[in-house]
């Protein structure tokens, strides 16, 4: 079966924040993270469409780094085993309808919170050996579920808190109150 790209996925797409294209990727240890989506941007690559989404880091000493996760993005319908499909059932929380397959539209991801998988890319020589240190660079490798802010955020850092991290005003909670 021969899959065509959908004239609806072709059109340039941007949303939030993307950064400068000179910009340095991050490294950071690899690991889970708790990250919010804060960009999308389509763009074309050896002629494929591709989605690239931009995830801003929220747990400390990392908080503010932006890594990147790209999918392939010109099938209609998606595969059900591609990345991008598993993507955003977990960013909808639902299976798409039956008619809607080919229409799985990437804004599901925009503002929403993730637990993720980060990797650490090393690029290769010709000859396979693994180039310099300075050039490693780290990135999403799998988005694993939304995030309940405040119960998966790590609490290592008791001055950190994700209202600081949203700058609005801060959260407070119902204290049990003793009989």
């Amino acid at each position: 079966m021969v899959k065509r790209k959908s004239k609806m996925k072709q059109k340039s797409l941007r949303l939030g924040y993307i950064p400068p294209a000179d910009a340095e990727p991050p490294l950071i240890a690899e690991g889970e993270y708790i990250v919010e989506c804060v960009g999308l941007n389509t763009t074309s690559y050896h002629s494929h469409l591709k989605l690239c989404l931009y995830f801003e880091l929220l747990c400390p000493p990392s908080a503010g780094l932006i890594l990147t996760k790209f999918y392939n993005y010109g099938y209609d319908p998606f595969p059900r085993s591609s990345d991008y499909f598993q993507g955003w059932v977990i960013a909808a929380s639902k299976r798409p309808g039956s008619r809607n397959k080919a229409n799985l539209h990437p804004r599901v991801f925009y503002k929403k919170t993730f637990n993720i998988r980060v990797v650490t890319v090393k690029p290769k020589n010709k000859d396979g050996s693994t180039k310099p240190d300075a050039l490693h660079y780290s990135k999403v490798g799998e988005v694993l579920s939304l995030a309940s802010v405040e119960s998966d955020y790590p609490k290592t850092d008791p001055k950190f808190s994700l209202s600081s991290a949203y700058n609005s005003s801060p959260v407070t909670y119902n204290q049990d109150k003793g009989d």
